[in-house]
């Protein structure tokens, strides 16, 4: 077993062939060190498995899980499941719901729901809630 990223296959050295291959390249096994690994903690992301092809499941601050390139975790690219956006948008965004459908979709929206999610419960598709939303949204001061 690899001692860096838990591969099964060992090449040389402890190492799996691309492990082995990144400390060929770099010339130190601090690189290989510096991979993610389990319980590691990214911005609202903490790594729960390791999966295959560079891939994390990741279990996000709000209790959703999530799965991301480790690549991406590394350079700061994803830091939530998607949460952190729908907070900025609640926060920065301002709706003034007028019809009654307007007003439930909106409602639904608060509650966190996503745009699918929605949709089921009023019986309308994905893109009709989007259409909605934005025909009662106005832009923040």
């Amino acid at each position: 077993m690899c001692s860096f990223c838990g591969c099964e296959k060992v090449y040389a050295k402890g190492f799996c062939s691309r492990c082995y291959a990144r400390y060929r390249k770099h010339g130190t096994a601090e690189y290989v060190r510096n991979s993610v690994g389990i319980g590691d903690r990214f911005s609202r992301l903490t790594v729960v498995e390791k999966l295959k092809n560079s891939q994390c499941r990741c279990r996000c601050d709000c209790g959703k899980q999530t799965v991301v390139f480790s690549s991406c975790l590394k350079a700061g690219q994803t830091r939530s499941c998607g949460c952190y956006q729908k907070e900025l948008v609640r926060k920065y965004h301002h709706f003034k719901p007028v019809t009654a459908r307007q007003k439930d979709v909106y409602a639904l929206y608060l509650q966190g729901l996503s745009y699918q999610e929605i949709g089921k419960k009023l019986n309308v598709t994905r893109q009709a809630v989007g259409s909605i939303m934005k025909s009662c949204a106005v832009p923040s001061p």
